[in-house]
């Protein structure tokens, strides 16, 4: 422990600036490939730029392919262990809904999908969450949850 700082009592969990730059929340994203495409896409740039490992998830909304969030792999940009991109991509869903459930009454049903396996944290999380379906860019039968 670093005794030369004072005990912190808030976290501040961001993107790489680069990703406004990458992203256009107008864009549909209206089958799975094309969503699978975005988040290789932001794993691919997060390696590239140095900004993290090559992980990457987002949050569409199930039925029109609106893109509601994204994460990337942010574990030691941000000093987090937690920091993960599936984790970043729900959370900064749950804020933009101002809501913490993503499958809440009146919510349309949402979709993560992620660049590469999650794990069991983020599995845990993206149950916890709500979201209908979790489909990995790393394969394997879509989790619907």
């Amino acid at each position: 422990m670093r005794r030369d700082r004072p005990p912190q009592h808030e976290v501040a969990l961001t993107l790489p600036g680069w990703v406004s730059q990458h992203v256009d929340y107008d864009e549909p994203y209206p089958s799975d490939e094309a969503r699978i495409g975005l988040v290789l896409s932001l794993a691919r740039e997060n390696e590239r730029l140095g900004t993290g490992a090559p992980s990457a998830a987002a949050v569409f909304e199930a039925g029109t392919g609106r893109l509601v969030a994204v994460g990337v792999e942010s574990v030691r940009r941000l000093n987090n262990s937690t920091a993960h991109a599936a984790l970043l991509a729900l959370q900064f869903a749950e804020r933009r809904l101002v809501h913490h459930a993503l499958a809440a009454v009146g919510q349309p049903a949402h979709e993560l999908f992620t660049s590469a396996a999650p794990c069991p944290m983020c599995r845990a999380a993206a149950d916890g969450s709500g979201v209908s379906r979790l489909v990995s860019a790393a394969g394997g039968a879509p989790y619907d949850g």
